[in-house]
């Protein structure tokens, strides 16, 4: 098909109307989707509520170091956690930082690091003329409103 910037104006309607139709279709199914937001579903939710039963108040709550895991922790995570992660992705424990449960939060912090001091050794976002990167989580809504955020 030709670009639309090169269709007359009898065959842009013509595409115009198959694609109502190819709308209509759609929505004849009925379908109640949320895209705005990567909710898991109940069936999902449902798989860690074993998990939610292990601990009680009266488990120990204490790392191999006697850190309790109740309190902020250290700065890069719980170490049998990031123990456990770097095993998991074939890395070095030194590798891995363990943050909360929010990508929201990882992802803003991420990016305003790269504004103010850069990428590794790079220069900072902020000096830059243009900067494009991809965004390693799906693209929530929220997620791409922080690239909008201005000074």
């Amino acid at each position: 098909m030709k670009p639309y910037k090169e269709l007359t104006k009898n065959e842009l309607l013509t595409v115009k109307a198959a694609l109502e139709e190819e709308y209509k279709a759609m929505e004849a199914k009925g379908l109640k989707l949320n895209m705005a937001r990567g909710k898991p579903g109940f069936t999902q939710l449902d798989l860690c509520v074993p998990m939610l039963d292990i601990i009680n108040s009266a488990s120990d709550m204490r790392t191999v170091l006697g850190n309790d895991t109740r309190n902020y922790g250290d700065l890069d995570g719980i170490g049998e956690i990031r123990h456990l992660m770097a095993a998991m992705m074939d890395v070095k424990k030194d590798n891995v930082l363990v943050c909360g449960n929010s990508s929201l939060n990882i992802m803003y912090d991420t990016v305003s690091r790269s504004f103010t001091h850069g990428v590794n050794g790079s220069e900072p976002w902020y000096k830059l003329e243009k900067v494009k990167f991809l965004c390693p989580v799906p693209g929530y809504d929220r997620h791409f409103k922080i690239t909008e955020t201005s000074a």
